[in-house]
């Protein structure tokens, strides 16, 4: 028999993650790293399951129904949670959702659809927000008296000139009208003024002489796409002295009044307050409409215009400093490529491009002299989402046109060149519906999220259906520590956002949810059901190796055992397979059933077994013999999953009787066992064909009763013994790391002259 020098290999440390290119990658890495996220000691851990965010479930869904949630948006540092869906923006109230609408109740965004994106930036406790489908800007806040409000962004000009009637003289005066409005954000006061209207009237008597009447004033009206507060909203009346050119006061009025008298004399105007355009300032033209919108600095940029009917796809406009919705027309700048998106890093504006993307250099003060200044980063990079943006920790990550990019403004670094492949699968799903990729970090984790699509699906049903993660604990370098989150059939994040400090996310069919780092499955979400009644669907984790020579690929090598460390935090069922030489073999080695915890309210404890015990922590540590039969190999690799396994049985539960018209099962038993809670999407089979057939669960009437699934129509009928097996819910895997016995062997490879040609020499 021979000896064979066996030695240890040991993974301790996975900190480098997802790794397409696997075969001979760093031992670190892996080719696919799944529901699991990296720990700071470097192992990997189960993800956190999800939650609704909600109070009562009857409040679960938002008020529009099953309409897909397109952003979530954390609101002066976590003060509230905004929610929009198609034409409406939502907030918890405090358990219910409250739908924010403007002063006289039109939508926040009365041109969008179920496939319109935001563009939201904040300032000063300010909400500003743009839509892909051009809607009127709007500003949220929160008033001195707590409540939140929707307001168009900025003020415009009259609808049209007043008419200033008076007797004929000698004087020449210039009237100026604006819209001003003041509120309150909190504690302070803001004013927005609008742009200017002029009227000139020349061989005119003085007004102290003779009344000046000002008649048809214009009623700003909201009709039912702007949200003005019209109510609130007054018209400021300025007027030159005779043959001037400085505006001053003369008074105001509320809106809807139409007429106004002017008696002053010039000497008595000359001491009240100026018009805000003197000194050469620009009118405060309200924000174009435009797709995106970005703050920094001070300035609020608005990109991809629209003017009338004419769009301007690569102009960008400034506001004046510190007033976001005060955007003169004259602080622009055109680009040499289409603009997909905005932000910042640091202080630095930077816009994305289909092609290119740009760092902006200067600013327009207040009178407009200076200007912006484009400058080129990258000639190649581009951004195919606005909403992939997500600044963290002084740089700006973002999806790019042939991966994820990095920047501190000055240079662009591409930072998944090890998943040039990965990247480019999961944009091509989605068919050019790019900005359905939503980005969040969470300062906390140090992680960067994205939604993307993992999974193909038919043309017009393309959806995110899972979450990159991108670890910040492990640097910026082009091959950055990434995984990948899933879910069931009901995992289809639509948005992200971090929200003191949990990550949050939007689903298809009008709900929010939360990752809770105690709980352990996701709920299986059934629209228009309560969500009492749901169940909740098994989270499958999921590791594979890269593929290892272990150092040589000289010789073969043999594997005897594996070593398996995880910490204990429940009950496990580890599956374990042993892959050859890049799939040529694969060998499943015995499960490892860990069934030593207790813990109290698990359902699927029943009395009397005593390999159980009290919770007790600590670590599990099970070796397993690989199996006979494949054992030389030139490249290893290991996966760890779940083991589809024994649930339950009628030895401890007792016998059902099954019923094949109305396909269910009954627990002989009733009066004393039930079925698990969480039995949906478990199989059954019965001993009438040997425990062979096995059917999904897929109801729970009452605690007696499962419903089954019966395709082929073969369900028997009667009382049988029964088997329960399925991914177990509820389990979290910690693996610390593994170690497997290995030893050298002899050459086995081909020669030259029978192998490569495939003819003999």
């Amino acid at each position: 028999m021979a000896r064979y020098n066996y030695q240890p290999a040991e993974v301790m440390d996975f900190s480098k993650g997802m790794y397409e290119d696997y075969v001979g990658a760093p031992i670190n890495s892996a080719e696919v790293l799944t529901n699991f996220y990296i720990l700071g000691n470097k192992s990997i851990k189960t993800r956190p399951g999800t939650l609704l965010d909600v109070a009562t479930n009857a409040d679960a869904q938002i008020p529009s129904g099953s309409n897909a949630v397109g952003t979530l948006i954390s609101y002066n540092n976590s003060e509230k949670l905004f929610v929009h869906a198609a034409t409406k923006l939502y907030y918890r109230n405090p358990t219910a959702y409250a739908t924010l609408n403007g002063p006289t109740g039109n939508s926040a965004f009365p041109n969008a659809s179920a496939d319109t994106y935001l563009a939201n930036t904040e300032w000063n406790r300010h909400l500003i927000i743009t839509t892909d489908a051009f809607d009127l800007p709007v500003k949220v806040y929160r008033d001195s008296a707590g409540n939140y409000q929707l307001r168009t962004a900025g003020l415009p000009a009259l609808a049209s000139s007043p008419t200033c009637t008076g007797a004929a003289g000698t004087n020449a005066y210039t009237y100026a009208f604006l819209h001003k409005y003041t509120y309150t954000v909190g504690d302070e006061t803001f004013i927005d003024r609008g742009p200017l209207t002029l009227v000139q009237k020349t061989s005119i008597a003085a007004p102290n002489v003779s009344t000046v009447a000002i008649t048809l004033i214009p009623t700003l009206a909201n009709g039912v796409t702007k949200s003005y507060d019209t109510t609130n909203i007054k018209i400021e009346i300025y007027r030159t002295i005779n043959g001037g050119v400085e505006f001053y006061k003369l008074d105001e009025v509320t809106n809807g009044t139409a007429t106004f008298n002017d008696t002053f004399s010039d000497a008595t105007i000359q001491n009240n307050e100026l018009i805000y355009t003197t000194g050469g300032v620009p009118d405060n033209d309200p924000p174009p409409l435009s797709k995106f919108c970005h703050t920094v600095n001070g300035f609020t940029y608005y990109a991809y215009l629209k003017e009338g009917s004419e769009i301007f796809p690569n102009d960008i406009v400034q506001s004046q400093a510190l007033d976001p919705d005060s955007v003169p027309g004259s602080f622009r700048d055109k680009l040499e490529d289409e603009i997909t998106g905005l932000s910042s890093v640091q202080d630095v504006p930077i816009v994305g491009c289909r092609k290119h993307v740009y760092r902006i250099d200067g600013a327009f003060d207040e009178v407009g002299r200076g200007g912006m200044t484009h400058r080129r980063i990258s000639d190649h990079a581009g951004c195919i989402s606005h909403e992939s943006f997500v600044q963290a920790e002084g740089g700006l990550f973002w999806f790019g046109n042939d991966g994820v990019y990095y920047t501190e403004g000055f240079r662009c670094q591409k930072v998944t060149s090890h998943l040039d492949r990965t990247y480019k699968t999961f944009v091509d799903y989605l068919r050019g519906k790019n900005r359905k990729i939503k980005g969040a970090f969470n300062e906390y984790t140090r992680t960067l999220y994205w939604t993307v699509s993992s999974t193909g699906r038919g043309e017009g049903s393309e959806i995110c259906d899972a979450i990159w993660g991108i670890d910040l604990q492990w640097g910026v370098s082009s091959e950055m520590t990434s995984w990948l989150w899933k879910g069931g059939d009901s995992f289809f994040p639509t948005a992200l956002t971090v929200h003191d400090g949990t990550l949050y996310r939007g689903d298809q069919y009008g709900y929010v949810l939360y990752f809770d780092d105690d709980t352990v499955s996701d709920p299986k979400i059934v629209a228009g059901f309560d969500p009492a009644t749901w169940f909740e669907e098994t989270i499958i984790w999921r590791y594979k190796s890269p593929a290892s020579n272990f150092g040589t690929s000289f010789v073969r090598k043999t594997a005897n055992k594996i070593l398996i460390s995880a910490k204990n935090e429940t009950n496990v069922s580890i599956a374990i397979t042993a892959i050859n030489d890049d799939g040529k073999f694969e060998r499943d080695l015995t499960p490892i059933r860990w069934r030593k915890n207790f813990i109290w309210g698990d359902e699927d404890f029943y009395w009397g077994n005593p390999d159980f015990s009290w919770f007790y922590g600590g670590t599990i540590e099970v070796d397993r013999r690989f199996p006979a039969g494949g054992l030389r190999f030139n490249y290893l690799q290991i996966e760890i999953t779940n083991d589809y396994t024994n649930i339950i049985n009628s030895d401890a539960a007792g016998l059902a009787t099954v019923n094949s018209t109305a396909k269910t099962a009954v627990l002989v038993g009733a009066a004393t066992v039930d079925w698990p809670s969480q039995v949906v999407d478990y199989y059954i089979s019965f001993e009438s064909d040997g425990f062979l057939k096995e059917y999904k669960v897929t109801g729970r009437p009452d605690d007696n009763t499962i419903a089954l699934e019966d395709i082929d129509g073969t369900l028997p009928n009667g009382n049988y013994r029964w088997q329960l097996k399925g991914y177990r819910k509820r389990e979290i895997m910690n693996l610390l790391g593994y170690s497997i016995s290995w030893a050298l062997l002899t050459r086995s490879h081909d020669t030259f002259n029978t192998g490569e040609s495939g003819d003999l020499e």
